[in-house]
């Protein structure tokens, strides 16, 4: 079969090279599409084959996925058009403000088809070679004509190593005759599944955080562009009907109106089509357009009619599976109505072309009717930090600055949900609401989301200024408008004469990471324990202490401070003797050295995929420091012997507790996150309880079976941001000062009477931002959010709350390195 591709491949080339037509998908890959799963290399050549046979597609990469795979978008417009293409992005930047100048008047609009961001859903990216090629064939004259009108941009898959590693495994165990049960081997995946990326990581919730290497490449082309319309394809459980828009409430309040009807209009041309087919939908459902960082809310925050579109399918449904109907649902029907679904987008884009432009105008000149027109992240000396932020605010093109006015202003301060005077300063940043991206703005900084409807779909708080553990406040007055660009944060250089050593001040990830760095390089590190001057500063417990005469042993030293410190952005302080002015002296037994580690994970069936790579990638990717993978179903006593730490993310590990706990007891360190605490809440071995959720007042009246999905809500938080009272004496809170604003989500609550509570809720707990249910509030007074647990010659760590969630939680994550290194 091999060898027929390869010569089918060359004569396609060939013929291709002598003016031929088109490829259709059946000539270039022997099946039609929906009669196969095709892995992503084949589906890359026949993109490849319709551009160069093709002068109505073009091609480009943008990047590459973690395992190496290419990521493409495909230009599909006239021969005309494309060839005007960059001149036509442009005319569309200019109508979003973030360009200068008129726009083209005859500027075709922009349709982008996003396929398969979860690679399991794989029905899609078979779809984009069937849309491909309605498109570019020369004898499709509706389409032809459509394209008039419209440039589409055809993404067939986001996410190509979740897709392959799906496809690899189905055609594993693909059975002849087909199986259509849902419980064969072909039907169930194996751990991890190929919804995820290469680190486990669920694409379609990246959007805004950019935390993957594929969400960064793409934001970057799509940022550069700025559709009208843009669509995702997604598939759900198998006897679920087709859904397409309009979406479900809530809707974030920065949609527009137009924006919301016209998912309407889109909808009603699909329904034709389905209607006509008899083909099962649904629409206004489930899908709602809250949270921000999905590729159809980031979008919509971006100007665009941005949907969902969600095929019955998934990893469960293979070539063919059998519905609770008795029918059989073969790919090659879901491969249909997603290709339906997509030319009926676009037929529908060509229809109201100068519309959808004239409202694109509209959402960018009006701007956002948001409350506040200036948000001020105070710097407070961390520069790091508003770098990270900055970064972010690039990427999003986002503009930010400083103001020269020091004029006093009337400010809401998130810190404690006041308005008070406050006047900024030279390094606070400033970032105006009056801006292109200004409702892109408001929903990242807004200081409380407006719900209108409490069931959503996910989280419903991320505020940055929290997530970044940065002071901020929002004015509804106008600040000096001259804004100055932010200087390049300088280089750090180490000094000429070498130092006694350096002292690091502790306050933030980049911190953190700086130590994890030092510690991987072998440079011995100590941290105070006690505070201590030196050089006119004064150095709090938690900084980091790098003496000469502790790295004799490391003549490198002195570079390996100076290569991390230029590259976090952080400033190591040289000091030329051990004699403090004020505190300890730098050979105090309040000192502790910080011990190399290796970091073991467990991972495997009964583990959240999404949580395990959360671990995974912050440690791999962001602190550059090793950790092993583990599968917890081989897990052994011996094999835990090699390692110091070990981490548990969500997931049920009963069938380890004897080995678990021996590690314990022999000296190990436990990091568990999320509902691994079950493994130690309420058992004979450990002080841990649970807090149960308040019972209804009115259990004994009748229940309401319609209301019953509104009423659950009451005890459930889907994601709110509270405030936990924090030990800042404690080395697991070394670097923070305050309080700690915390990610909740869930109602797990856990208390730990007799161990160290290093965090916990107040008595009245109530969230900063986001939703929080009545009866779930009614249980949280004094739960523990960070607390640690002896047990033998260990140790268990429980984080109540998980800072690596989705990891954007910028702050939070400072909490894990000192469970790792400063415990």
């Amino acid at each position: 079969m091999k060898n027929i591709l390869l010569v089918c491949t060359f004569l396609f080339s060939a013929l291709i090279a002598n003016g031929q037509q088109v490829p259709t998908p059946r000539e270039f890959l022997g099946y039609e599409p929906g009669d196969e799963f095709t892995l992503h290399y084949k589906v890359v050549n026949y993109f490849k084959a319709v551009a160069e046979a093709s002068p109505s597609v073009q091609l480009e990469q943008y990047g590459e996925t973690y395992e190496g795979r290419p990521l493409y978008v495909a230009y599909i417009g006239t021969p005309q058009n494309l060839n005007r293409l960059e001149e036509i992005r442009m005319s569309n930047l200019r109508r979003s403000g973030l360009e200068e100048g008129d726009a083209d008047q005859d500027q075709p609009a922009v349709v982008w088809l996003s396929y398969n961001v979860h690679g399991n859903e794989a029905s899609s990216t078979e779809a984009s070679m069937k849309t491909l090629y309605f498109l570019a064939n020369p004898n499709n004259r509706e389409a032809q004509q459509w394209l008039e009108n419209v440039i589409v941009i055809m993404d067939p898959c986001i996410n190509p190593d979740g897709r392959d590693r799906y496809v690899n495994y189905f055609k594993r165990y693909q059975q002849s005759p087909l199986s259509v049960d849902t419980y064969s081997m072909s039907h169930q995946e194996e751990w991890p599944g190929g919804r995820v990326n290469h680190y486990l990581f669920d694409l379609n919730r990246d959007w805004l955080w950019l935390t993957q290497k594929e969400s960064r490449e793409r934001l970057k082309i799509y940022n550069n562009w700025l559709p009208q319309i843009h669509v995702d394809f997604h598939e759900q459980y198998p006897d679920n009907p087709y859904y397409f828009a309009p979406g479900a409430e809530p809707y974030h309040s920065i949609i527009t109106q137009w924006q919301r009807d016209f998912q309407k209009v889109i909808g009603e041309n699909h329904a034709s089509y389905f209607d006509k087919n008899n083909w099962a939908y649904f629409t206004g459902e489930v899908f709602d357009l809250l949270y921000p960082s999905y590729g159809d809310t980031y979008p919509t925050f971006n100007g665009a009619i941005g949907m969902t579109y969600e095929q019955a399918g998934h990893g469960i449904a293979g070539l063919s599976v059998k519905t609770q109907y008795g029918d059989t649902l073969f790919l090659s029907d879901r491969v249909e109505h997603h290709f339906t679904t997509g030319i009926s987008t676009i037929e529908t884009a060509s229809m109201h072309q100068q519309q959808l432009l004239d409202e694109f105008d509209k959402y960018f000149s009006s701007g956002s009717e948001g409350k506040y027109r200036n948000y001020i992240i105070q710097s407070n000396g961390q520069p790091d930090k508003i770098e990270k932020l900055t970064r972010l605010l690039d990427a999003h093109k986002i503009r930010y600055g400083k103001t020269t006015s020091r004029k006093k202003v009337s400010a809401f301060d998130y810190q404690t949900n006041e308005t008070i005077s406050f006047a900024p300063v030279s390094d606070d940043l400033i970032i105006p609401g009056n801006q292109p991206k200004s409702r892109l703005v408001q929903a990242m900084f807004e200081p409380d989301t407006y719900i209108a409807d409490s069931v959503t779909y996910d989280i419903t708080a991320w505020n940055l200024s929290y997530a970044y553990g940065l002071h901020a406040y929002a004015t509804e007055a106008d600040i000096n408008q001259d804004l100055v660009q932010i200087p390049a944060v300088a280089d750090y250089t180490i000094p000429s004469d070498p130092p006694y050593g350096y002292l690091v001040p502790y306050h933030s990830v980049n911190d953190g990471i700086f130590l994890a760095a030092l510690v991987r390089e072998k440079v011995n590190v100590g941290v105070l324990n006690k505070a201590a001057s030196f050089a006119g500063q004064t150095f709090q417990p938690g900084s980091l202490v790098i003496l000469r005469g502790n790295n004799e042993f490391n003549p490198g030293m002195d570079k390996i401070i100076e290569k991390n410190a230029q590259k976090l952005k952080i400033n190591p302080v040289p000091v030329y003797t051990g004699l403090a002015t004020s505190g300890i002296d730098l050979g105090s037994g309040n000192i502790s050295r910080v011990a190399p580690v290796k970091i073991g994970l467990l991972a495997g069936s009964g583990t959240s995929p999404n949580r395990v790579g959360e671990v995974w990638h912050f440690f791999e990717q962001d602190c550059q420091y090793p950790i092993t993978l583990l599968r917890k179903e081989s897990l052994s006593e011996r094999a835990l012997s090699e390692f110091d730490v070990l981490f548990l993310a969500d997931g049920s590990y009963k069938e380890q507790e004897k080995t678990l706990f021996e590690f314990i007891r022999g000296g190990g360190r436990v990091v568990a996150l999320g509902n691994s605490l079950d493994l130690f809440a309420d058992s004979d071995d450990f002080k841990l309880t649970t807090l149960k959720a308040a019972s209804a007042s009115d259990s004994l009246t009748l229940s309401n079976y319609a209301m019953e999905e509104r009423q659950s809500v009451r005890n459930y938080i889907p994601g709110a941001i509270f405030k936990a009272r924090m030990d800042t004496t404690h080395p697991l809170a070394y670097g923070f000062e305050g309080d700690y604003e915390t990610l909740t989500i869930g109602s797990d609550s856990y208390v730990l009477p007799y161990g160290d509570q290093v965090a916990i809720f107040g008595e009245n707990p109530e969230p900063l931002n986001g939703f929080a249910g009545k009866q779930a509030l009614e249980s949280m007074g004094g739960r523990m959010v960070l607390g640690v647990e002896r047990f033998g010659r260990g140790e268990v760590i429980y984080f109540g709350d998980n800072p690596l969630y989705r990891s954007f939680w910028q702050q939070g994550k400072l909490l894990i390195i000192n469970a790792v290194f400063q415990n």
